[in-house]
C-alpha cells in the first residue's frame, strides 16, 4: 500500500478533534485508515502501542494491521499539522509538489510550506 499524505493529514485533524474531517475519511476503507495510522506511529507523530496484526490470512495480514490504537498526538505530530492543516496551504503545498515532480516526504513538505508561507507575505 502506498502511502496517501491526504489520509495522514485527515487521521491527525480528526485527532485533533476537527469534525468535519469524518466524510472525507469515510472514502478510505479500514485496512488504508489502520496501515496510515501504524505510519504515524512510527513517524513518531502519534503514541500509542504497538499495532495488531491479526494473522487472518491473505498476502497482506501481516503488512496491515487489524488494530491501531492512538492515545494522543506528540509535540512533532502538531508541529507537521500545523503545517497542513490549513486547507489552502495544503492545496498549495500539494500543487508545488506536484508541479516541480517532486515526492511527498515529510522534509520536503516542511520545505515548500515555507515557500508558501514566505509568497504569502510577499518576500
Amino acid at each position: 500500500m502506498k502511502r496517501d499524505m491526504d489520509l495522514i493529514r485527515l487521521l491527525l485533524l480528526e485527532l485533533e478533534g476537527e469534525s468535519d474531517v469524518k466524510e472525507s475519511l469515510s472514502k478510505y476503507s479500514d485496512d488504508q485508515r489502520n496501515f496510515h495510522k501504524a505510519l504515524l506511529l512510527e513517524a513518531g507523530f502519534v503514541i500509542g502501542p504497538s499495532p495488531v496484526y491479526s494473522g487472518r490470512g491473505g498476502k497482506d495480514c501481516d503488512k496491515i494491521p487489524a488494530r491501531v490504537h492512538i492515545h494522543r498526538i506528540t509535540w512533532q505530530g502538531y508541529e507537521f499539522l500545523e503545517k497542513i492543516c490549513n486547507e489552502t496551504i495544503w492545496a498549495q503545498i500539494k500543487q508545488t509538489i506536484i508541479e516541480k515532480g517532486l515526492s511527498f516526504p515529510i522534509d520536503t513538505i516542511s520545505y515548500v510550506y515555507t515557500v508558501v508561507v514566505k509568497s504569502l507575505f510577499g518576500q
